[in-house]
């Protein structure tokens, strides 16, 4: 992938509202090497990679929505969940820990921003993946 294709995500729009919403959020929060490399992982998931995170996401997003309905953090299916959340985060994430992941999730629950995103998947949802992550890492 050429670079001018690979930074077709920013000239489309697709990426600018984000990066230009939470970027300094970020920084603030992770630090310029994180942001740096998480760009280029987002860079990547919108050009060569595109189809993996696609699929990744939708798996996690059923998976979830799945759980929800069985209402169950520490089921098969809730748990199942938690696995497919962490290998899409370490996608993106240049580095893993387990008191980050939950830190995330948490935040998932507390963020109006990601808890509407969640919503969308299923009622709840962000609640139940953080109560199913909890069980998870321990």
């Amino acid at each position: 992938m050429s670079d001018k294709e690979k930074f077709r995500v920013f000239e489309n729009g697709v990426l600018n509202p984000q990066i230009d919403k939470y970027e300094g959020e970020a920084r603030e929060k992770y630090g310029d090497e994180a942001v740096e490399y998480t760009k280029k992982q987002i860079i990547n998931a919108y050009g060569e990679d595109k189809e993996i995170i696609k699929d990744l996401t939708a798996k996690l997003n059923k998976t979830l929505k799945l759980a929800c309905e069985e209402g169950v953090p520490s089921g098969e299916i809730a748990q199942k969940a938690c696995e497919l959340h962490k290998e899409w985060i370490s996608y993106f994430w240049k580095t893993y820990s387990k008191e980050a992941h939950l830190g995330l999730c948490e935040m998932y629950t507390k963020d109006q921003r990601f808890y509407d995103y969640f919503e969308k998947i299923a009622p709840k949802a962000a609640d139940m993946l953080y109560e199913a992550m909890k069980i998870y890492l321990k």
